[in-house]
């Protein structure tokens, strides 16, 4: 172990010609533990993390740490940090205990990297599922106002999910081993407003109607004259006689 440098002069130190001050602070691996993984743009709103149908992860967001029973809007956080490298996030070397992850609310605001979103439907538990079965975020509420927090995972070294293989997954390169390490709390957010054209007029969003339009969430529309039809261009969008109210999708 080496500390950090440090410059001493005759004199100029706490106790006159000495400083008392250079600590160094030990802990057991085996009471820490890590989690994190991915926050992503769930383009067809089915709660799952698929590239192949345009989901991608989003770097820049907030997110942040907290202890179960904490109120994220007015306590401090455990741990902050931002997605990176295609929307990850990790917080490495934390307590064993109970801890919940929270994207606070001016993500969702104007500006933010998650502004007009909401959190995709369903909400996996601390199941050991990745991002290709579920995501975490906690469904209702108003993200504008309240952000969007995970479930609380019950984090305890030697007995976290191993292996993890989701489309999100990614190695881990810290200290801990393993089964010491939750790689799994994934938030998934869809838009809450777009409009879509189903092209093959099968009554639900698929890929081919993704393919045209790369769209996520909103009004599902027609052209061949089915319930909220209306021009569909093949940019994907009405004309502004024909837009709807926003109504969720069938997925595939």
């Amino acid at each position: 172990m080496v500390t950090k440098a440090i410059t001493l002069s005759v004199g100029g130190e706490p106790a006159g010609d000495h400083n008392p001050t250079l600590d160094a602070g030990f802990v057991t691996f085996d009471t820490l533990v890590a989690i994190g993984n991915l926050v992503f743009y769930d383009v067809n709103a089915n709660g799952r993390f698929d590239p192949s149908l345009g989901d991608t992860g989003v770097d820049g967001v907030a997110v942040k740490l907290f202890q179960q029973g904490q109120n994220p809007l007015t306590a401090t956080p455990a741990r902050t940090t931002l997605t990176s490298g295609g929307g990850f996030y990790l917080f490495d070397l934390v307590p064993q205990g109970n801890w919940f992850v929270y994207v606070p609310k001016e993500e969702f605001g104007a500006g933010g990297h998650l502004a007009a979103m909401a959190s995709s439907p369903g909400n996996g538990g601390d199941n050991a599922y990745d991002d290709n079965l579920d995501e975490n975020g906690q469904d209702g509420g108003t993200p504008t106002t309240q952000g969007v927090s995970t479930h609380v995972f019950a984090l305890a070294s030697g007995t976290e999910p191993t292996g993890e293989v989701g489309a999100g997954a990614h190695d881990y390169q810290g200290l801990l081993p393993d089964d010491s390490v939750n790689l799994t709390a994934d938030l998934g957010f869809m838009d809450t407003c777009t409009t879509i054209c189903d092209v093959n007029s099968n009554g639900r969003v698929d890929v081919t109607d993704l393919n045209l339009i790369g769209a996520r969430r909103g009004t599902l529309v027609s052209p061949r004259g089915r319930p909220n039809s209306g021009d569909c261009n093949r940019d994907g969008l009405l004309s502004i006689n024909d837009q709807r109210a926003c109504l969720p999708f069938k997925t595939p």
